[in-house]
């Protein structure tokens, strides 16, 4: 079994710890830090890629169970390293302390370079190299000497205001273990990006959105979510969704709005229907929540674009 580090959306470390042991056959996760896992799996790595929800993934060549400076890592690289899993191309060497690069002396990167050589056909390029070689030092006191195997792309920049990144929108998707015959709702569905995720895993999906052409794109209904007349009593199994925040959208009173939502969501979700949302309003949440009966199962604070926001995890009583 080799050894992995990857990354993952701060706050939903044991999310995703417990979504590896579901969807691997045979990994055992050894840590979780904030924002990686480290685990062991003999999966390949096409599986890996598999995972919506890993962002970057390292190769562990070694790992060092106790602080020490870079130098002394790149020294002690030179025994008991694994060689490279990406053997063939270019590469550069990075040094990260504390989740961020720094620089360190020309003979360290020097040496290092040689030892991958050694053990590969890799080929040094510091400017546009086809894979990495990292010495990670973590604030946990630990330290790892890794190949960076990928790297997700999609970032909130990269996507219109208000569309959730792919990974954000499966963990959603995947907060509670939904049996396969389940309906869900997105009643924002916006640029459709749950509605995906959804469909994705095989559920039975309905969208709808007070916007016309966000309703398209989410392949859904215009529908008001305070008034969800498409919808019989208690017909959902959950409803997963991204609710305005009352900050990029002009909303009186956002607690107002919120208990709105809920009392009809209350009216289409079964007994014991599950409510999944992501909103920064939290305290707003949280009491329009209490006010509409629903109980709170579970909670994760995250970041989203640099704002401090929650997972929240709701039960019809």
């Amino acid at each position: 079994m080799a050894e992995y580090l990857a990354t993952c959306i701060t706050g939903f470390e044991k999310i995703c710890a417990g979504l590896l042991q579901k969807d691997l056959s045979d990994v055992r996760v050894r840590d979780t830090m904030s924002g990686l896992l480290r685990f062991r799996t003999s999966e390949s790595r096409r599986r890996l890629k598999e995972l919506l929800y890993l962002n970057n993934v390292y190769f562990v060549m070694k790992a060092y169970e106790r602080e020490c400076p870079f130098e002394e890592m790149v020294s002690g690289s030179k025994k008991g390293a694994l060689a490279p899993l990406i053997r063939k191309g270019t590469f550069r060497v990075r040094f990260s302390d504390a989740n961020r690069f720094v620089s360190v002396p020309k003979s360290i990167i020097s040496e290092a370079e040689r030892q991958v050589m050694s053990r590969s056909g890799l080929v040094p390029d510091r400017v546009t190299p086809q894979t990495e070689i990292w010495y990670i030092r973590r604030t946990e006191g630990i330290g790892f000497y890794a190949q960076l195997l990928w790297k997700r792309r999609i970032t909130e920049k990269d996507l219109p205001q208000g569309q959730l990144r792919p990974e954000m929108a499966h963990l959603l998707c995947r907060m509670v273990d939904l049996p396969a015959e389940s309906t869900v709702l997105d009643p924002f569905a916006g640029f459709g990006s749950i509605p995906e995720q959804l469909r994705a895993l095989g559920l039975t999906v309905y969208a709808s959105d007070l916007d016309p052409e966000k309703a398209v794109l989410s392949q859904g209904r215009v529908c008001d979510a305070r008034n969800l007349t498409f919808l019989d009593q208690e017909v959902l199994d959950a409803i997963i969704t991204d609710p305005p925040w009352g900050i990029f959208e002009k909303i009186e009173d956002i607690a107002v709005f919120y208990a709105s939502c809920l009392k009809e969501w209350r009216r289409v979700l079964k007994p014991s229907g599950y409510v999944i949302a992501l909103t920064a309003a939290k305290q707003e949440w949280e009491e329009a929540a209490g006010k509409e009966r629903f109980r709170l199962i579970n909670k994760i604070d995250t970041l989203v674009n640099g704002k401090k926001a929650a997972v929240f995890v709701l039960k019809k009583n």
